[in-house]
């Protein structure tokens, strides 16, 4: 049983629920007492209520799970229907519909305090913990019997996210409040209704921290291969057990066998009962690693769980140490004390060890213990090294260990040999048999780093220099006797590093020491024989240039190869000439800095490498510069263009920075080719035309070629890559091969090109067309199986459309063109068009074929673009020639045609045709020989009306021009004949009538005669139902006889057909063509498909209903509608690496109304109020967004307009995402950006796992490489309406100076050319961006969307300098002064000019003088002062409520900064001189030191000026002044750690607390708050008393009403030996404090009283709980070592 509970895979744990089953309460008492009384009759059912409570409810799911859930139930119910279907008992018959005595269950109730769902990864075996999400307080009730089925609920809801580099659960989702969940559902109209409603004290909080987005990148990347591997065999998964002891890995990298266990508490209580331990310990051989792991099954269901894992570690040698948590990711450290019974000669002078254990995490999400020492070799030479430690004597012969540490790669040092004395020699080709000695113990200072240069002497009496770096790392300074523990970095480097940053390999000569390398392109050559104490000359070459010394001694704009380690000091930049064949120059650029270990590093480069991708030769040189080229081509790059990237500076100082090119002279051997305009390298994108001019210096070709500058990043960040490319690109991503020609030229087949499938080619444009003129570059068409060329359409514009060729039987087929821009290149992709929408669909719903086609193309020589649309069909159609109007033509018949605008929607001009009919006489048309008149040679007989006007009957002839037997009915009801009227065309029109002179005759002769209306009652004619002709005399119809006559007569009684009527009197009109001679045409949309629908008029009389071109599905998806109201909004808070909170932002007012029908995803919503705030500690200016709604300004209308306003109509398609209506509106907004924010940002998307900013990619050369971008494989989207748009941006810049970004983020900064300037309220109007029936991929509409507000924001760069800061906000200042001249003219109010006059004049002086205090204060030298006035500056007092006092505050702070700077800064620049460098350090900082006298004291004047411009400016100011962001924070900064070191959730009692903090250390940041915890309150004297629960000391502070704080105790850890809580027995409590003062006696501090026991015991708790982390933080290495295998 044990081994089966060990084994089983436990879904939830052990909860308990309650299921109840009762009458509901709000029945009626009568209705009640009727279902329950015995012996009534029962009237009426009894309404029940099921009622289910859980409590404590833990649920743990992963993929796995799922798999295996579904399995079993989707079997369970198989075998359930089976047995149903196949059992022997026969079904019971159901009641009758008014029979009783069932259950019916009227209402559904469930309740729970808290329930968990936790998701799993246990793809490795093991259960980690991923997400869980906790529902709190739970009240659900559902009525079932209700009609709609209503429900609701309320709850309370949080989601965590398992933290694994700390082990512990941090906030995702954040408690938030849903106080009203409701929802019905309509079953007879299949509709689904949902409100939701947040508390309006309660925000959506979601928290973004750099460990939560590191996890998820981690497990995305591997969730596909999880998936595929258990969908595919889930069952062999399932048969190994999930273990829920999260595994471990140790490497023992000590040198000496250790031995481990994880029973820390048995091993503790051994040790306070001073007895041996009983556990079982753990064996690790040297350089060996095993596996182990802690049970975490309490962890796994429990709610909390403080108890950390911890190990124990003893090296053979040493005692064992004090336990280590290895929960957290991190780098720990314990002395281990000697071992006094060990004999070993070996460790003779070994004594107590500094152990260092890391903790770190692979990717499968195990945690990796090394143990090693704390002394680390790294070898950053190109050789191997050998290291020899020795623990016996100074010489290093005898007994000792050997180290061979390849190349690249860092080991630690033999824990037994941690402190011996080292020496070190190159191995492998080098024979050096003596051992330099490094000395590296004489460093004792924490963090400082000492340099040296050691030299070997190898048997050939060569010299081996290495550069040695020696840092101590912050350990603590420990001492044992006279030897000091151990704690550094050792980092051997080689004297002299060159990096090759040029795209050629380069030979690099040392001619004073015979050494020839080759460097590859962006490689390093590591050389170690060159003695950096003196000056080094090099020669650099490739295979095309050649260093020489400058032939001018006087010309010192260029060096001499020279370098020296005095130069790398100062980081300065050679300038060195190279010629090539020709004696063409090159000025090659030389940057020369001082690595690690004081090595010297140099960087070749060049400013601009050309490459050229153009598909032509092009040749080109800086302008004005005479006839020679740029240095590097040849001959062989007149005819050919090389692949190879060309070196390229402007060697002529004397000339322009700009370029010229042309095409190669050998390309066309009879033209010569002609310079190009000149252009600047400058970042960016241009088009250049290239000239070939024939012998009479005509122009004969033109070419055009695209000109790209790239800027390079990372270490190449000082060169600009300049593509040569070319303008068009055309790709065939076909299944076909294509033959493409410019206009004009498709008739000649030598001017046609041939693309094959999934090829592409370079295009350039005919020569014959500089003469023709633009119209002429358009291109054209056709598939090879196609007999016709499309109509020319234009490759020079952004945009995607379907173009249309006709094969030999004139039917359309398409081909898809996407023209895109990727940088200087216009790509013309085309693809097959099968899968995209068509633009037009012609739907043809009548019975006669139509003939459509463009307005344009109707001329002869294109008769092949008429195409017919046939009877009850529908075509797909695309506009043939893409420039004439976008207008159709529809024919039908006789050239009846109509004209249409596709984009007019709704009815257009019915289309109408000539439908004359026949007159049948019904019996001699397939009927029976017995119902047929005459004889079998005359059947189908009709009307028809001889020249002279007599109607007889005669055999139907459909093809007669005459036309005679066509007849037409007007609408007064006269029959008129089509053929005679036409043949003899009268002013009066002839109709049917009859002869009737002879009044005695009965039967009249019928004939033609001219219209009289006195003669209506023979010329007008009816129907009758039963098919006869009659007219309004009387019981007179027309008839015909055996003669083949027709006479008007009496009905007669001869035989019947079938309908009753007389054979010779059955008429039947028989139309000439289908259909009622009228048609109806509509213009609509379907998605992005334009339809023009026909239909016929009469079936639309008729109302016949419409034929549905999508498919209806059978069973119709429910409607679901959610309607959310959120007064709070949603908040979204950054926390970074360093427990940093980044920026929060919250959006207010939200309000959004979602609905899903038949697959349409409807949305709208609106947000009242945009915020996001500057969350750092240090920021000087907090805003950094705002946007808030507004009332509307329209008078009596109550209206608000939102800040944020947004409206969506979405269906997913199976191609292609379609946006009936997608519109984005924001006000006005107000953006401020602080540089020292943007790079924290920067630096939290490189750390979370952007790959974009990842330091490998910044490592790597410039892209020469075309971007070709897959529209095969991007997503397509189509607008209807696409509209988003801004009303105003408010943007401001803040700049700071490179010595107020940490260390981190300097680095970070230079690897990226970005250059901001601080400006200030700078107003942009942005137009919105419109597009209608937009059908493009999403990546080409983010590029467009990007180019138009980047273009927008381009166009309003004088706006932006009018109001940068080192100018004064010119453009503020005038905007005041004529705001105040305005309200003077139009209103006569002085004091508002004065206002105005005095805050925009106080403006600019501020803004100036702030300016030109960070300029001086570059001249400074001294970052430690520059840090020491920033926070000067930064923090200013609470005097009241003046923010004008505060800023007159500040600047006289800054002000007495800068005279006690100057003060002192000769003293302090040469002390610190001389301790850094000796005597030469001492020298250059009495240099720095007497600069600095001047400018520091300068620097303050200007920050004096400044606070006093500022103070002035916040006094004139109104309040409308600063309304463009709001008065204060959404909230203070949070709290990033609690006693747990994890992210706690936001309370704004701690970031109050937090506020205090800072106020009382003076803003250290160091310091961290931790918690907060109450002791006493006293009402009578208004006072509190509670403890802040800091990093490194717990603050008791008192409060009495609104005075300040005042802080009554401080109670130190680092003295702490004793805390307890004691009980007075009154039901108070107290602490008892005990601390070591620095005599070494212990003292008891005051007591701290507690108004309850229970205050003082979870006061006591939590100083402990604060005590231990930060024993724990100082046996923690902060920070790392900051070598890297890859940079060094």
């Amino acid at each position: 049983m044990a081994a089966f509970l060990e084994s089983q895979c436990q879904l939830t744990n052990s909860f308990a629920a309650t299921f109840d089953l009762s009458v509901d309460e709000l029945m009626p008492l009568s209705r009640q007492a009727r279902t329950l009384a015995p012996g009534l009759p029962g009237l009426y059912e009894a309404r029940h209520k099921f009622s289910i409570e859980i409590s404590e409810l833990i649920a743990r799911l992963s993929y796995r799970d799922y798999l295996v859930v579904h399995s079993v139930l989707t079997s369970s119910i198989d075998r359930l229907k089976q047995s149903v279907t196949e059992s022997a008992i026969p079904a019971t018959k159901p009641k009758a519909s008014g029979a009783t005595g069932g259950l019916l269950i009227d209402k559904v109730s469930f309740k729970t305090d808290q329930m968990s769902l936790w998701l799993l990864d246990d793809f490795q075996d093991t259960g980690f913990p991923l997400v869980r999400a906790t529902f709190s307080d739970v009240v659900l009730d559902h009525a079932l019997q209700s009609c709609p089925m209503t429900g609701m609920a309320s709850l309370k809801l949080a989601c965590d996210y398992f933290n694994q580099r700390v082990f512990g659960w941090e906030p995702l989702i954040e408690p938030w409040n849903l106080q009203w969940l409701s929802w019905q559902w309509h079953a007879s109209k299949s509709k689904l209704g949902i409100d939701i409603r947040s508390d309006n004290t309660s925000t959506l909080d979601l928290n973004l921290t750099q460990a939560f987005l590191q996890q998820a990148i981690q497990f995305s990347g591997r969730w596909t291969a999880i998936k595929e591997a258990l969908d595919k065999d889930f069952r062999s998964a399932c048969s190994r057990a999930r273990s829920d002891h999260l595994p471990y890995m140790l490497k023992n990298d000590t040198g000496s066998d250790l031995l481990f266990t994880t029973a820390v508490a048995d091993v503790e209580s051994a040790r306070v009962e001073n007895r041996k331990p009983t556990v079982r310990w753990s064996k690790v051989a040297a350089g060996e690693q095993c596996s182990f792991a802690f049970p975490t099954r309490r962890l796994t269901f429990a709610r909390d769980d403080s108890e950390s894992r911890q190990m124990i570690v003893q090296v053979d040698g040493w005692d064992e140490i004090s336990p280590v948590n290895v929960d957290s990711v991190g780098t720990y450290f314990r002395v281990a004390r000697f071992a006094s019974s060990t004999k070993q000669s070996s460790l003779s002078r070994v004594s107590n060890a500094r152990l260092v254990v890391a903790v770190s995490m692979d990717q499968d999400g195990r945690k990796v213990v090394t143990v090693r020492s704390a002394l680390t070799l790294v070898n950053g030479l190109p050789d191997p090294i050998e290291i020899h430690l020795d623990n016996h004597s100074n010489t290093f012969f005898g007994d000792g260990c050997t180290l061979i540490i390849p190349p690249r790669e860092a080991r630690p040092a033999p824990l037994k040999y941690a402190i011996a004395k080292m020496g070190v020699r190159p191995k492998g080709r080098w024979a050096v048999e003596r051992h330099e000695t490094v000395d590296w113990q004489s460093n004792k200072d924490v963090g400082v780093t000492t340099n040296r240069t050691i030299t070997c002497i190898d048997a050939n009496n060569m010299c081996y220099r290495m550069c040695v770096s020696v840092k101590r790392e912050h350990y603590p300074q420990q001492q044992v006797g006279h030897e000091m523990l151990p704690g550094h970095t050792i980092t051997f480097m080689p004297p002299l590093t060159v990096v090759n940053l040029l795209p050629t390999d380069v030979e690099f000569s040392l001619p004073a020491y015979r050494r020839f390398d080759c460097i590859p392109a962006g490689q390093e050559l590591l050389l170690t024989a060159v003695d950096m104490s003196t000056s080094v000359e090099f020669s650099v070459s490739t295979d095309l240039f050649r260093t020489l010394r400058s032939n001018d001694g006087n010309d010192r704009r260029y060096d001499s190869p020279e370098v020296t380690k005095a130069a790398a000091v100062e980081g300065r930049q050679l300038r060195i000439r190279l010629h090539d064949g020709h004696q063409r120059p090159l000025d090659l650029f030389v940057s020369i800095s001082l690595g690690k270990a004081g090595a010297v590093r140099m960087a070749l480069w060049v400013p601009y490498w050309i490459v050229n991708k153009s598909g032509i030769p092009l040749i080109v040189k800086q302008d004005a510069s005479g006839a020679d080229d740029a240095a590097g081509q040849f001959d062989e790059h007149e005819s050919a263009k090389d692949k190879s990237s060309l070196m390229f500076s402007f060697a002529n100082d004397n000339c322009p920075y700009q370029c010229v090119v042309r095409i190669g002279k050998k390309y066309i051997d009879s033209l010569s080719p002609k310079y190009s305009r000149k252009f600047h390298l400058t970042p960016g994108v241009q088009e250049i035309k290239l000239a070939l001019e024939s012998g009479n210096s005509k122009i004969a070709e033109v070419y055009s070629i695209g000109v790209e500058v790239r800027q390079g990043q990372g270490r190449y960040k000082a060169t600009q890559v300049v593509l040569f490319t070319p303008r068009y690109i055309l790709a065939n991503r076909t299944a076909h091969k294509l033959i493409v020609a410019q206009k004009g030229f498709a008739d000649k087949p030598d001017k046609n090109i041939a693309i094959a499938p999934n090829c592409h080619f370079v295009w350039h444009w005919a020569s014959e067309s500089i003469s023709i003129g633009p119209d002429a570059r358009m291109l054209c068409l056709k598939r090879e199986d196609v007999k016709h060329w499309s109509c020319p359409f234009q490759i020079d514009t952004l945009r995607s459309f379907h173009v249309n060729i006709r094969d030999a039987h004139d039917t359309p087929r398409f081909l898809r063109v996407e023209i895109g821009l990727s940088s200087a290149v216009f790509t013309v992709t085309v693809t097959d068009a099968e899968f995209f929408p068509p633009p037009i669909r012609i739907e043809n719903r009548t019975d006669v074929p139509i003939i459509y086609q463009q307005q344009s193309t109707s001329n002869d020589s294109q008769f092949h673009l008429r195409t017919i649309c046939k009877a009850q069909c529908s075509v797909d159609y695309a506009w043939d020639d893409l420039y004439a109007p976008e207008r159709l033509t529809l024919q039908v018949f006789e050239n009846k045609s109509q004209t249409y605008d596709l984009k007019v929607l709704g009815q257009g001009t019915p289309l109408v045709y000539e439908n004359d009919m026949y007159l049948r006489l019904t019996t001699s048309f397939k009927q029976a020989d017995s119902d047929r008149v005459g004889r079998g040679e005359e059947r189908e007989l009709v009307l028809e009306a001889l020249a002279q006007g007599k109607v007889v009957l005669n055999k139907y002839n459909p093809v007669d021009s005459s036309r005679s037997q066509l007849w037409r009915l007007t609408r007064e009801g006269s029959l008129e004949n089509v053929g005679l009227n036409q043949r003899s065309p009268r002013a009066t029109p002839m109709v049917l009538d009859v002869l009737d002179s002879l009044a005695e005759r009965s039967n009249y002769p019928l004939m033609m005669k001219a219209r009289n209306p006195a003669r209506d009652h023979y010329q007008l004619w009816t129907f009758t139902e039963d098919g006869r002709l009659c007219c309004r005399l009387p019981d007179l119809y027309v008839q015909a006889t055996a003669q083949f006559d027709v006479v008007l007569g009496p009905s007669s009684q001869a035989s019947k057909v079938a309908s009753g009527v007389p054979r010779e009197q059955h008429w039947t009109k028989q139309k000439q063509r289908p259909g009622s001679g009228r048609l109806n045409v509509e213009c609509m949309h379907e998605g992005p498909t334009q339809v023009l629908r026909i239909t016929d008029w009469a079936d639309d009389r008729r109302g016949l209903a419409r034929r549905s071109t999508s498919v209806s599905s059978d069973s119709p998806t429910p409607t679901v509608e959610v309607n959310v109201f959120m007064d709070k909004g949603v908040g979204l808070s950054l926390v970074n690496g360093l427990f940093e909170e980044l920026v929060y932002c919250r959006l207010e007012g939200l309000l959004i109304f979602g609905k899903i029908e038949n697959g349409t995803y409807s949305l709208t919503g609106q947000v009242m109020q945009i915020q996001a705030d500057n969350q750092l500690l240090t920021a000087e200016q907090w805003p950094v967004l705002y946007c808030r709604a507004k009332q509307s300004d329209e008078p009596n209308k109550y209206e608000v307009i939102p800040a944020l306003r947004l409206e969506m109509r979405w269906s997913p398609m199976h191609n292609y995402d379609a946006f009936d209506c997608f519109r984005a509106k924001l006000r006005k907004i107000s953006v401020k950006l602080d540089e020292n924010l943007l790079w924290k940002l920067v630096q939290f998307m490189q750390m979370s796992g952007a790959e974009s900013v990842q330091p490998a990619l910044l490592l790597q050369p410039p892209n020469t490489e075309l971007s070709r971008p897959d529209t095969l494989k991007a997503r397509r989207c189509y607008f209807g309406t696409l509209e988003l748009g801004c009303d105003m941006v408010y943007l401001s810049v803040l700049a700071v100076a490179a010595s107020s970004l940490s260390p981190e983020l300097r680095r970070l900064k230079q690897q990226f050319n970005v250059k901001l300037v601080s400006f200030e309220n700078a107003s942009i109007p942005l137009p919105p961006f419109r597009q209608s029936h937009y059908f493009e991929t999403f990546p080409f509409l983010v590029e467009a969307i990007q180019k138009h507000f980047a273009g927008e924001l381009q166009g309003h760069a004088l706006r932006i300098l009018g109001t940068v800061d080192f100018l004064g906000n010119p453009m503020g200042l005038a905007v005041d002064v004529a705001d105040g001249l305005q309200d003077l003219m139009m209103e006569g109010t002085v004091g508002t000019l004065v206002s105005n006059v005095g805050y925009g004049l106080s403006n600019s002086i501020s803004k100036i003088s702030s300016s030109m205090a960070d300029g001086v204060g570059m001249m400074t030298f001294d970052e430690q002062h520059e840090t020491a006035r920033r926070k000067a500056l930064r923090y200013q007092p609470t005097i009241g409520s003046s923010a004008a006092l505060g800023h007159l505050y500040t600047g006289v702070k800054g002000l007495g900064v800068g005279v006690i700077g100057g003060l002192t800064s000769i003293v302090r620049n040469t002390y610190d001189g001389s301790r850094r460098e000796g005597v030469p350090g001492a020298i250059v900082g009495l240099g720095t030191g007497a600069i600095a006298t001047v400018t520091k004291p300068m620097q303050g004047i200007f920050d004096l000026v400044g606070g006093t411009a500022s103070a002035v400016k916040e006094m004139v100011g109104g309040p409308s002044r600063k309304a463009r962001f709001a008065e204060s924070r959404i909230r203070l900064p949070r709290v990033t750690r609690n006693l747990q070191g994890l992210l706690p959730c936001y309370s704004g009692n701690l970031a109050d607390a937090q506020q205090q903090l800072l106020r009382i250390n003076g803003y250290n940041t160091n310091e961290t708050c931790l918690s907060i915890e109450p002791c006493s309150v006293s009402v009578l004297l208004k006072s509190q008393m509670y403890a802040l629960i800091c990093s490194e000391q717990c603050y008791i502070i008192r409060q009495t009403d609104d005075e300040p704080n005042v802080v009554t105790m401080r109670i130190s850890y680092k003295n702490l030996k004793e805390v307890r809580a004691v009980d007075d027995a009154s039901g108070r409590g107290y602490l008892d404090v005990i601390v070591e003062r620095r005599t070494g006696h212990p003292e008891r501090l005051p007591k701290i009283w507690c108004s309850k026991i229970e205050y003082a015991k979870q006061l006591c708790e939590k100083i402990l709980r604060a005590k231990q982390l930060h024993d724990h933080s100082k046996r923690t290495l902060v920070v790392a070592e900051d070598f890297s295998l890859d940079l060094i």
